[in-house]
């Protein structure tokens, strides 16, 4: 009997035990994608550096996913000088499954913080290229120097990257995420004013004529604006923002903005959704 109950507990412990994995393939965990809000900005392509002066404006992202599928991005810009004094901004949407499928693709090209080596290219003077991708980690970046201009040379990491930056900017027929809009503007629920005292231009030694670049600035009082490296900067917004946006439309960059009997030049840049301060434009 005593036997007999031995092999009756060795059976059933055997059976409360886990089944046999010898010959199976691990499930493989996922990497969980984390849940975003509508304006969170989920992955950034931006361009810095090269021949700008610090005190410059920055243009903000040329290629920007946010977590509700929009998608911001920079359109063509007339060939003309003076050029327009509002960049143009396109948007579009793409659905919930795309934005899976970049943040994924991101990760599969190197963008996930970690330090690699995307060689040197022989290149004075050019822009780098730096993708910012929210993770379940934080945000990352990767920052690679002289990507449009020597993109398909070098080493393997610099390639992914190259290739993952034109599948962003391509349309779908052409192999790319199809994120991009040629119709649709981009309208900002906010834009930083900067702005400078106004100074005569000189383009090339040939006076410029500004008789018909006067405008008349019906915003806030661009003297008390926050002081910074690119001007004094103001936020309009709301009504303020509904009454100039006209103007600011078919200004000029060589405008002359008149307000209280004084000129200004004034430098403007449109807010992304996940941007609300001066602050936030030139960090």
């Amino acid at each position: 009997m005593k036997r007999l109950a031995a092999v009756l507990v060795a059976l059933a412990l055997a059976g409360c035990a886990e089944p046999s994995s010898v010959g199976q393939e691990p499930t493989p965990t996922p990497t969980p994608t984390p849940a975003y809000a509508a304006d969170d900005a989920v992955l950034r392509v931006e361009y810095r550096g090269g021949l700008l002066p610090r005190e410059t404006v920055p243009d903000g992202p040329y290629w920007a996913l946010y977590g509700d599928g929009r998608v911001v991005t920079r359109g063509p810009e007339p060939d003309i000088h003076p050029g327009q004094a509002m960049p143009n901004l396109r948007v579009a949407a793409v659905p919930a499954p795309t934005v899976t499928e970049l943040v994924e693709a991101a990760r599969e090209a190197g963008i996930d913080g970690v330090r690699r080596d995307y060689g040197d290219p022989p290149v004075a003077d050019a822009s780098t290229t730096v993708f910012v991708l929210r993770t379940e980690d934080g945000v990352v970046e990767t920052a690679v120097y002289a990507l449009a201009e020597h993109g398909d040379e070098g080493n393997e990491a610099r390639r992914k990257l190259y290739d993952f930056h034109r599948r962003l900017t391509a349309e779908r027929e052409d192999g790319g995420f199809g994120g991009r809009s040629s119709d649709e503007v981009y309208e900002p629920a906010a834009v930083a004013v900067f702005a400078r005292p106004y100074t005569e231009h000189d383009d090339d030694g040939l006076a410029v004529d500004h008789r018909e670049q006067e405008l008349r600035w019906r915003g806030p009082d661009p003297a008390t604006g926050e002081d910074t490296r690119a001007g004094r900067c103001t936020v309009v917004t709301g009504a303020a923002l509904a009454t100039v946006l006209p103007d600011l439309r078919r200004a000029n960059t060589l405008t002359r903005w008149r307000y209280d009997g004084k000129d200004w030049a004034l430098g403007l840049r449109p807010l992304f959704p996940d941007e609300s301060t001066c602050a936030d434009v030139l960090a």
